[in-house]
């Protein structure tokens, strides 16, 4: 029997039962030593499918994902903690022991984020995304932050700076990049691959990027940096560039509505957290 990798793999999970089952089974494959669930209070029956394959479970008690990230790398007991999405089929069984030789053996990074494709086009938004991905994201590379979708980082990381619990639906991975980032640690996208089912409809495409804007006002409201204040526009137009520079102009649209949503969910985050802080 080949010995288990040192990675406790983290799954966050919130009404996940469409793809837990295929998520878990690719991670199994890739022998790690334990797997652990942080359920944000599903109620379509995902638990009951974890159960069948790991006694580690827990809640993040409604506290969001800031908190549940942070609560599955303190209830981890190896040296790598690999966050893996309940929506990410891992398509190899050696993509997290690559992953960890790339992390350790040849980059020397303190984290790293697998490169992300998606397993069937079948609408437009999946299309989108899918190219955004590929354009914009997929390239064997340092950067300043990455994604947590399929992410290897070492666990000490993890405790030292933590997940900001202030972020309860999202941009608790760029919180988090940035600032081991600015404190000197580094990251990079790996040559492995794996598989991300994107949102399947215009609605659920729309209600995830509103839930991005609310994220970007949450790190404007923690930092007051010009960067955050600007970067829907900034982004949007960065954005148009690659797709005139691909040659994809049917991008355009997904672009637009891309930066609408994220732009109307900044306003409504903004507006919220001003009429706290007046209280």
């Amino acid at each position: 029997m080949a010995e288990k990798l040192p990675i406790s793999v983290v799954v966050c999970t919130k009404n996940s039962v469409k793809t837990i089952k295929e998520c878990i089974e690719s991670i199994i494959r890739n022998e790690p030593s334990e797997i652990i669930i942080v359920d944000g209070g599903s109620t379509d029956g995902t638990v009951d499918i974890v159960r069948k394959f790991t006694d580690k479970i827990f809640f993040d008690r409604g506290k969001g994902l800031g908190y549940a990230r942070q609560l599955g790398a303190e209830k981890a007991n190896m040296e790598y903690v690999a966050y893996i999405d309940s929506d990410v089929v891992l398509p190899t069984n050696s993509i997290l022991k690559n992953m960890l030789r790339e992390i350790i053996v040849e980059k020397n990074w303190d984290g790293i984020h697998a490169q992300i494709i998606c397993p069937s086009v079948n609408n437009y938004w999946e299309w989108g995304e899918d190219l955004y991905f590929r354009f914009g994201f997929n390239q064997l590379r340092e950067v300043k932050r990455m994604a947590t979708m399929v992410a290897l980082l070492r666990r000490e990381l993890i405790i030292k700076y933590k997940f900001d619990p202030f972020f309860v639906k999202t941009a608790e991975d760029h919180d988090f990049y940035y600032r081991c980032y600015t404190d000197g640690c580094k990251f990079g996208i790996s040559k492995e691959v794996a598989y991300h089912y994107h949102r399947s409809s215009f609605k659920s495409f729309m209600n995830q990027k509103i839930r991005y804007g609310m994220g970007i006002a949450q790190m404007f409201w923690k930092y007051r940096t010009v960067k955050s204040l600007f970067g829907i526009p900034y982004t949007f137009l960065k954005n148009i560039s690659i797709a005139l520079n691909h040659r994809q102009i049917k991008l355009i649209p997904y672009f637009f509505f891309y930066s609408l949503f994220e732009l109307i969910g900044f306003i409504e985050e903004l507006g919220r957290l001003l009429l706290i802080s007046r209280k």
